[in-house]
């Protein structure tokens, strides 16, 4: 369903977007500098370290979306 973009709720969500592809990008440009780092020096700590912090953003947007859906739930907004 579509929310109006005037509405403070189209506000709302038109800014979580905007946050969210920004912090994509700066993740998956971490992601990539970390792959490319683990390859070069084939360290376990390296490695390591890459693995750790795609959990730690996969964890972060699971985190985020489910609080999203539970805030939607609450205030009787539409999920999608």
């Amino acid at each position: 369903m579509t929310v109006e973009p005037n509405t403070p709720e189209g506000q709302r969500r038109a800014r979580r977007g905007g946050r969210l592809g920004i912090i994509t990008l700066l993740a998956f440009g971490t992601q990539g500098f970390l792959l490319v780092a683990a390859l070069r020096e084939q360290t376990a700590a390296s490695w390591i370290t890459w693995g750790v912090v795609l959990v730690a953003f996969v964890v972060a947007f699971v985190i985020e979306h489910r609080r999203e859906q539970a805030r939607r739930r609450r205030d009787g907004t539409p999920l999608h």
